[in-house]
């Protein structure tokens, strides 16, 4: 850029921050933060400007003080300035830790500045990356931001632009597209891979699959991750999972980051859960998720009595009468969760795919906090079945998911006297 264009900005940024302002409407200080970061950059800095700004810290927001940090570096070079470091505490004190990452949040949006809640954690890592890259949350803020993506990007160009820049920052500190180094893994004392990786093999992934028969049982079962040298280029990522199945009705509830609630349910209203059903029934399903802090890309899997199957209302052979019960059940929800207003989106399970074995629900974006969502079933085969839980999880942290508790089903033989319009 043309170095008279930087000139003019700079005056005119620093015109702003020198002007007389109303002490009833002073500026917002997060602008002034902003504004002194940039001008920082430019080598146009004003330390007396941002040292006043950075010792009134509680009038900042979290990327407010996070703009206030990387200036103070920019302007002194001195990562251990006491300035900072308070600066840098006050924000590892508000970080916000959950099994999907660390992340930031404000106490109130500010639409002025296009702020958002990736924004302000774009602009946390930033200020943490070039601060301290070694800070214990850098990672986990890297992976919270990458999945807060939708389809390459991010929500506004706001959090676009800042989620870019402190993930180049990133890179440089990490050194993480610099590799040369090799790995080995054994499994209790087995050679399962060995691998020499260079840059050009940045990308490229492996799959391990061991059988559970090939595991110690009643022992432990030792998995050892080596790579040389020790203090090489380059990162290695891996995750370990384990999948077994035990009978449907031992498996127990369990809550790794969101929360997953079965009832099934009579379709007269009744109260109560039920367990059993007349051959011909209808059987109403429903499904609660709390999430405890925003989930992005979320399963929904619902695996069904084998003696039951799922009532697509999307089908044109759909009775009209089941049709209306469930948008009624849809309406009831919206209104309960306070997005009834919205007519076109009913619940942020954006797709929905009935299967024989399942119900399984889609979510781009699920805001933190309690999401119903309700289905139907008939009974069409008398017998006593075992079901498997249904299970939440996220596509790109799959260590972030939960379950209900697995259930026994009973399909009674006698018709049922009175039921629904059929399907």
């Amino acid at each position: 850029m043309d170095d008279y264009v930087l000139e003019r900005a700079s005056h005119f940024l620093d015109d702003y921050l020198n002007e007389p302002t109303d002490v009833l409407h002073p500026q917002n200080p997060d602008t002034r933060a902003f504004m002194l970061f940039a001008l920082a950059e430019a080598g146009e800095g004003s330390l007396g400007l941002t040292n006043a700004l950075a010792e009134r810290p509680e009038e900042l927001s979290n990327y407010g003080k996070a703009f206030a940090a990387m200036a103070l570096l920019e302007l002194t070079d001195n990562p251990s300035n006491f300035r900072i470091q308070a600066l840098i505490s006050d924000l590892t004190n508000a970080a916000i830790l959950s099994s999907t990452g660390t992340h930031w949040q404000e106490e109130e949006e500010d639409y002025r500045t296009m702020n958002s809640t990736t924004r302000s954690t774009a602009i946390v890592l930033d200020a943490l990356v070039r601060v301290r890259p070694d800070h214990p949350l850098v990672d986990s803020t890297v992976r919270w931001l990458m999945i807060a993506r939708r389809d390459g990007h991010w929500r506004t160009t706001q959090e676009t632009a800042m989620s870019l820049l402190a993930l180049t920052d990133f890179l440089e500190a990490s050194g993480e597209l610099e590799a040369d180094y090799s790995y080995q893994v054994r499994v209790n004392g087995e050679t399962l891979s060995e691998k020499e990786i260079e840059a050009s093999d940045l990308g490229e992934s492996e799959k391990l699959v061991v059988s559970v028969r090939d595991l110690l049982i009643g022992e432990d079962n030792e998995v050892d991750i080596a790579r040389a040298p020790a203090d090489s280029e380059g990162r290695l990522y891996y995750t370990m999972h384990l999948r077994y199945f035990p009978p449907a009705e031992e498996v127990e509830a369990a809550n790794y980051g969101v929360g997953v609630s079965r009832e099934y349910l009579p379709v007269d209203g009744a109260e109560g859960k039920i367990e059993s059903a007349a051959l011909g029934d209808m059987v109403k399903v429903r499904l609660t998720l709390v999430a405890p802090t925003d989930l992005h890309y979320v399963v929904v899997e619902d695996h069904l009595p084998a003696g039951l199957e799922p009532i697509d209302t999307s089908l044109k052979t759909t009775s009209s009468e089941i049709r209306q019960m469930m948008l009624d059940e849809q309406r009831e929800s919206a209104s309960e969760r306070g997005y009834g207003w919205w007519p076109y989106h009913r619940s942020f399970f954006n797709h929905v795919d009935m299967r024989d074995n399942r119900v399984v629900l889609f979510a781009t974006y699920l805001p933190m906090g309690v999401h119903e969502y309700v289905y139907f079933l008939r009974a069409t085969t008398a017998g006593q079945y075992r079901v498997m839980p249904a299970q939440a999880y996220e596509m790109y942290f799959p260590e972030v998911w939960g379950r209900t508790d697995g259930a026994v089903f009973s399909v009674r033989p006698e018709v049922a006297e009175t039921s629904a319009e059929s399907q």
